[in-house]
Parts: C-alpha cells; structure tokens; sequence
C-alpha cells in the first residue's frame, strides 16, 4: 500500500492542508492518533502517511465538486462548499460588518 501524508496530498492537488483534511472526513484526533501510533508527536499529524491512493481519488473528487462562492456585494471570494450552494446570498467579513 503505498501511502501519502497530508501534507503530500496538499503538494500534490495544489491545495492547503486543511483542504485536504476536510475533503479526506478523517477527524484532528484520528490523525494525531495515527501520529502517536508512528511514534511521532501527535502535533505532527500532517506528516504522517495514512491516505492510500483510493483516499486520494476520494479527496479529489470531493475537491473537483465544491462551488465557490463569492460575496454578493463586492464579488469577493468567500468560501468554497459542497454542492448544493445554500439558496441565499454570502457576504465576505468586510460587507457584513458594514453598517447601513
């Protein structure tokens, strides 16, 4: 089995590592727990291979169908979710904090 660390698969897909943990489902306290089964110190969880190549394609796959979404007052980027995008509109920190 040929596996790949967090922080492999971000490199890989052009992606931070939060991107890839969120896409992969495993939880903070599964991958520090994999870190300590290493022998490694939990906080180096993004260095441990645990990802085999069908997580991969599961990660990708998760990425490949997220929709952007952009604030609906200055256009700005906002976040990205999985589909279906939620049917109102998003504003970014700086239009939400603007008082009318």
């Amino acid at each position: 089995m040929n596996a790949r660390s967090i922080n492999q698969v971000a490199d890989l897909l052009n992606v931070t590592p939060n991107e890839v943990m969120d896409a992969s489902g495993l939880t903070l306290g599964e991958l520090e727990h994999h870190a300590e089964l290493d022998g490694y110190d939990p906080s180096q969880y993004r260095q441990i291979a645990v990802l085999t190549d069908s997580d991969l394609q599961v990660i990708t796959d998760r990425l490949n169908s997220l929709a952007d979404l952009y604030c609906a007052v200055c256009g700005t980027y906002v976040v990205s979710v999985n589909p279906p995008a939620p049917p109102v509109p998003v504003h970014c920190t700086k239009c939400r904090n603007v008082h009318h």
